[in-house]
């Protein structure tokens, strides 16, 4: 594999041995994602050409095509950032160096995150009560209170509830890969991780497995607590938005309500972080900054507050 004379190598040789070694340390989704790019955005233009031959100037006329196909700027981005990790993986692996898409610069730009769509309390409470799918109320709940993933809670058996303790154990995720659903690592070393659950939730929980059992029958600890379903979820959304009237917003914006929820409490970001399974606290602050900035101004009353004080003291003296 290491064994590559990059003075007649071509773009399809390099591809391959790319693949041979980044595809086991990549998710199966990851990898359909990049094969997609090179597939449809890049193979068709430089298969054939001499790795050694590429130049800014091909780069530059490349752009050019790709920029008449009237792509997103985020898939534009993704485009240019697939062919130049190809350059990037030869000048670390085998020490050639030269990246003509490095200099070329890059072609579109990075996703713009929408302004952001959550539940407080008070509106996820007035949802909920008009949901009335038990099992899908239950995983309403349970993306509400913990701020999981929505892979994350269908991986969810009940031998990872530990009903004494408060605590739920992710550590796998259910999701389709190619056109089977299955059992998947998780997207990250900090996604696998315990977390702390309010006992209501523990009582609803186990109030919950109960009514599976007199419904279904006797349930094994390595049954899902939420069944799969492509379309529930989202109806049980939906029934309790209009009900209560409250703003549409997706499944995974629950996630999102509940981490706003709990740094619009005070709780520690960096226990946030955790909590939600970024690796790093830079990722929570990025996302939740919209809560971080309503602190910022907490922080400027609070410090008027004191300088008003302050002042008054002084007179007095």
């Amino acid at each position: 594999m290491d064994d590559i004379n990059f003075n007649v190598a071509t773009i399809s040789d390099v591809w391959e041995i790319y693949q041979e070694c980044r595809n086991p340390k990549m998710r199966e989704s990851s990898i359909r994602t990049r094969n997609v790019i090179y597939i449809n955005h890049i193979l068709p233009y430089f298969k054939d050409v001499k790795y050694k031959d590429i130049t800014v100037t091909d780069i530059d006329h490349w752009h050019g095509l790709i920029l008449r196909k009237n792509l997103s700027e985020v898939r534009l981005r993704a485009i240019h950032m697939s062919f130049s990790a190809l350059f990037n993986f030869v000048e670390t692996r085998y020490e050639v160096l030269g990246n003509p898409c490095r200099i070329a610069g890059t072609i579109g730009s990075k996703k713009r995150m929408k302004k952001m769509q959550t539940w407080n309390l008070e509106e996820y409470q007035r949802v909920i009560s008009h949901v009335t799918n038990k099992t899908y109320k239950m995983a309403i709940s349970l993306l509400f209170w913990t701020g999981l993933r929505k892979n994350e809670m269908y991986g969810l058996t009940w031998s990872d509830l530990d009903e004494s303790g408060c605590l739920l154990d992710i550590n796998k995720a259910f999701k389709k890969e190619t056109k089977s659903w299955s059992f998947t690592g998780l997207k990250s070393s900090s996604s696998y991780r315990t977390i702390a659950i309010p006992k209501f939730l523990v009582d609803d929980l186990i109030e919950y497995k109960k009514w599976c059992e007199k419904s279904k029958g006797k349930i094994k600890t390595t049954d899902f607590i939420i069944p799969w379903s492509k379309q529930k979820l989202e109806d049980a959304m939906r029934e309790g938005e209009q009900g209560a009237g409250v703003k549409r917003i997706r499944v995974h914006d629950l996630r999102h309500s509940h981490a706003t929820l709990c740094l619009n409490s005070g709780i520690n970001i960096v226990a946030v972080s955790e909590r939600l399974g970024h690796e790093k606290v830079s990722t929570t602050v990025n996302i939740y900054n919209h809560s971080q900035k309503q602190h910022e101004a907490e922080l400027i009353t609070w410090l008027e507050l004191q300088n008003s004080k302050t002042t008054k003291l002084r007179e007095a003296i």
